[in-house]
């Protein structure tokens, strides 16, 4: 009787980890699918599939990589106009 009250409750346990850990990377690679601010983060959790998808979608590398300088600059101006509001 003891061992139904720990071992089926790990075992339910294990199997939710898994369905989640699976629902988990699907998502990001459906996100990464219809996200292209994401792609061009160039801090992306998968590179590669983002590659992938740029490709399908016609984005050239260096067109990816003149998207990704913008979005930098644009970064780096929202840091200096936070830096200069906060003095």
């Amino acid at each position: 009787m003891g061992l139904v009250f720990t071992i089926l409750p790990l075992i339910t346990l294990i199997i939710s980890l898994i369905i989640i850990w699976i629902d988990k990377s699907k998502w990001k690679k459906d996100h990464l699918r219809h996200c292209l601010d994401c792609r061009i983060n160039p801090r992306v959790i998968q590179p590669r599939l983002a590659k992938q998808w740029n490709n399908l979608d016609g984005i050239t590398e260096e067109i990816f990589k003149n998207i990704q300088n913008e979005n930098i600059k644009k970064q780096k101006q929202e840091e200096n106009n936070k830096e200069l509001n906060l003095k």
